[in-house]
């Protein structure tokens, strides 16, 4: 949108809007709608109105496993309104609190109320998996096959003459491509650094009054070509925080089960700063120690 608006200003305006306007709709297309988009979602997501209906064919492991999926994820746009199983007679139950509302015969009714179903039906071999999504009725059906541990980001689909093929690319065996990211690694860590030595150093001092001592925390780690390095971190936890847990454990045994059950508690006496991501900036001397690559999260 913002190269258009560009391309008419200088070619039917004659550049008669002013920098002020261009750089305004730079910032509402780049910037605002990205962010009006995801708070829209996200609010529609707390209140329950996010997702389509999805009809699930199995009733076993694997739908199962994809209802959990859904529920914990409403992010991807999908809400299980019902089962259909190959055996009818479980019609009438629930499978984590979905119905089963029928066999795969009844798909025809099904059809007509929902658009998507989701085959989640690991057994099925190529052919007859491709016999059920011809039978199906339902204009979008997902094939879900058991590919459990595959990567799902840089990979495609090909059609090999008929035979379904799943492209996956590893850019990063190529020495350019690594190159490339190295550099990107080195100047985006350099920029982060400089712009955020601000807040580190207002972070370290803030560290320091709450808790006196050394404000990083460091330890070795494997990293690029699992070479061992040490890792710059803000600290958040307190210098005697074993003996800290062990006295709030004796004080409160009520909390020792949730210690040994997740190694964790909620709301841990070790830490003076636990839901903190301050340290994202320390870490940035880490990529351009040429010890780790820098990814998003």
């Amino acid at each position: 949108m913002f190269f258009s608006l560009i391309a008419w200003d200088y070619l039917v305006q004659h550049g008669q809007w002013s920098r002020g306007v261009l750089l305004s709709t730079w910032v509402a297309a780049t910037i605002l709608l990205p962010l009006t988009f995801g708070w829209v979602r996200r609010s529609f997501v707390r209140m329950g109105h996010w997702g389509a209906p999805l009809i699930i064919i199995g009733a076993r492991g694997a739908a199962q496993r994809l209802i959990r999926l859904m529920s914990n994820n409403p992010k991807l746009g999908y809400v299980p309104a019902g089962i259909l199983d190959l055996d009818s007679g479980l019609a009438g139950t629930e499978l984590n609190g979905v119905p089963v509302v029928g066999g795969v015969r009844d798909a025809g009714y099904w059809a007509k109320r929902v658009k998507t179903a989701a085959v989640a039906m690991p057994e099925l071999e190529g052919t007859q998996l491709a016999q059920m999504s011809a039978r199906l009725p339902f204009p979008q059906v997902l094939l879900l096959p058991e590919y459990q541990g595959i990567q799902t980001s840089w990979i495609s689909t090909r059609d090999l003459n008929g035979v379904l093929g799943l492209e996956v690319k590893k850019n990063l065996l190529l020495r350019r491509n690594r190159m490339l990211k190295r550099a990107t690694d080195i100047a985006g860590a350099g920029a982060l650094l400089i712009f955020s030595l601000p807040l580190l150093l207002f972070a370290c001092i803030a560290i320091m009054i709450v808790s006196p001592g050394n404000p990083f925390y460091r330890h070795e780690v494997a990293g690029y070509r699992m070479r061992p390095f040490r890792m710059f971190k803000l600290r958040t936890m307190y210098p005697d925080a074993k003996d800290r847990l062990q006295k709030y454990l004796d004080d409160n045994p009520e909390r020792r089960s949730e210690w040994l059950q997740y190694l964790k508690l909620r709301n841990d006496p070790g830490y003076f700063l636990s839901s903190a991501r301050s340290c994202d900036g320390a870490a940035s001397t880490n990529c351009r120690r040429s010890s780790m690559y820098c990814a998003a999260r």
